[in-house]
């Protein structure tokens, strides 16, 4: 089983956007997919409530989950993919969802306070890379709308990834 968490410490950067996409493409290429809500928030949560759809066949909690490990052991032999879809903050929930991935997916929006608030997000990672080194992170750019003085964002998160 594979786990990807999306995680972003900032809000409106398309973390539950990515994850129900990304599911929906996995589960399309049937896969079976477990989509995890666990930011209070519940927005994925409340989608699933007003889904009218089938198919893909996505799996997703009735409500945001707190105990991500524990989820997760319980659904292991169950799914292939398990997507997490994280709060906004730093908190004990991000760390466990970065602690159970296997890939971690940071989506940003090219601007100056998202690199302010991803410097703290890559310490958790490179915290959990330094003993689980598979741990594999990509920050893709939610938005492309970008100015010339924001190309350089995409260099300096690729160089605050090699730290």
């Amino acid at each position: 089983m594979s786990v990807i968490a999306i995680c972003s410490l900032k809000g409106g950067t398309g973390k539950s956007t990515i994850a129900l996409n990304l599911g929906s493409v996995l589960s399309e290429e049937r896969r079976k997919v477990l989509v995890l809500d666990a930011d209070p928030n519940g927005s994925i949560a409340n989608w699933q409530e007003i889904r009218k759809q089938d198919k893909p066949e996505i799996r997703i909690e009735p409500k945001p989950v707190i105990h991500i490990d524990k989820r997760i052991e319980v659904e292991s032999r169950k799914f292939d993919i398990v997507i997490i879809d994280t709060p906004p903050y730093a908190s004990e929930r991000v760390r466990t969802a970065i602690n159970a991935a296997d890939r971690l997916i940071v989506p940003i929006v090219p601007g100056i306070m998202d690199l302010w608030r991803i410097e703290r997000l890559l310490k958790m990672y490179r915290r959990v890379k330094s003993f689980k080194l598979g741990l594999d992170a990509r920050l893709p750019v939610s938005y492309t709308h970008l100015r010339a003085h924001e190309t350089s964002l995409h260099l300096v998160c690729r160089l605050l990834l090699e730290k």
